[in-house]
């Protein structure tokens, strides 16, 4: 399992969304689900990545499509 700084495991994330393995319209996934896509990432990495590119509003997001706050994750639509 390779511990991956913060901007390595974003463009693993970002390469995810990219080749098709996480789309846009998908369902919320829990954050162990979007580990799970991404092989041999220890977990924290991928929980900071996530957490850094929501933050800068980068990619992904927790808010529904309905527009509610959620504890799911989701790719942005913008």
């Amino acid at each position: 399992m390779r511990h991956l700084s913060v901007e390595a495991c974003s463009r693993e994330i970002e390469a995810l969304i990219e080749r098709g393995g996480w789309t846009v319209g998908e369902k919320g996934l829990r954050l162990h689900e979007v580990w799970r896509r991404i092989p041999d990432v220890v977990y924290i990495s991928v929980y900071d990545a996530l957490h850094t590119m929501k933050d800068r509003g980068h990619l992904v997001t927790t808010v529904a499509p309905s527009g509610k706050p959620s504890q799911f994750w989701y790719v942005r639509a913008d």
